[in-house]
Formats: C-alpha cells, sequence, structure tokens
C-alpha cells in the first residue's frame, strides 16, 4: 500500500546522518526555514504558484523544483533550476551547487520576492483597483 511504501521510505531516511525529520512546523515559525536553507527543492507533480516559492524567495533561498515552473517564474527570474520531470537534472544541479552559485540565485530570489510580493507594493495596487471600481459603481 502506499502508506506502507512511504513509511518505509520514511524510516530509511531517519537512518540517514544527514537528514533530519521535522513532522510538523506551525506556520507563525516556517519561515526561519526557509531563511536557514541553503536550497528549496519542491517535488509535486502540480501546482498552481506554490506559497513556498514566495517563501522560499523572500528566505533568499534558491529554488529547484522537478516538475513546476508557474509561468516559467524559476528560469525567467534566475533563482534556481527547474528540472522538466528529469531526476537528473535535480541531481546534477544540486551536486554543482557551491556558495556562489546558491548567493547568486538567493539574491534574484529576494529581489524578486522584493518587485512581486511587497505587501506594500502590492497592497497600494489593490487600493487602486478598489478605488477605481468604486467610482464606476457610483458613477
Amino acid at each position: 500500500s502506499f502508506r506502507k511504501n512511504l513509511n518505509e521510505k520514511l524510516d530509511y531516511a531517519k537512518k540517514l546522518p544527514n537528514f533530519i525529520y521535522i513532522d510538523y512546523v506551525p506556520f507563525n515559525q516556517i519561515q526561519g526555514y526557509f531563511d536557514d536553507a541553503k536550497l528549496f527543492v519542491n517535488t509535486s507533480k502540480y501546482e498552481g504558484f506554490p506559497n513556498t516559492f514566495i517563501q522560499a524567495a523572500i528566505g533568499g533561498t534558491p529554488i529547484a523544483s522537478l516538475n513546476v515552473d508557474p509561468d516559467s517564474f524559476i528560469e525567467k527570474n534566475d533563482v534556481g533550476k527547474y528540472c522538466y520531470s528529469d531526476m537528473n537534472q535535480l541531481i546534477e544541479f544540486i551536486s554543482e551547487l557551491d556558495e556562489k552559485k546558491i548567493d547568486h540565485f538567493g539574491e534574484n530570489a529576494y529581489k524578486y520576492a522584493l518587485e512581486n510580493h511587497d505587501i506594500l507594493k502590492t497592497a497600494s495596487g489593490y487600493k487602486k483597483s478598489i478605488i477605481e471600481l468604486y467610482k464606476k459603481i457610483n458613477s
């Protein structure tokens, strides 16, 4: 069964010397993990635009995605690597990462977050749209 297979893999992974399994982190504490990470790896088969990509970008953490790159976000912004569902590309990318590349991708990710997800910028856009809509309705 799927659950049994997953549990067997998790039991194996927990025995690895460089692996720590964390079952749950409250949302108000999760950003610290993104901030401290060297790389965020996404292996989801399907996603819209994952909030975790934004959280990684806010933390200045590069992103490697095995299967998804919504709107070519990763490639257009040079924030990491989209691997086109090719595990070998993911392995190669991770193997070749060094501090210089981590800094490069991380800086681009942080810049993207500031330009596209800064609450002050996005809120002012929403405010402007709401005011324009209000004026149309009441004219």
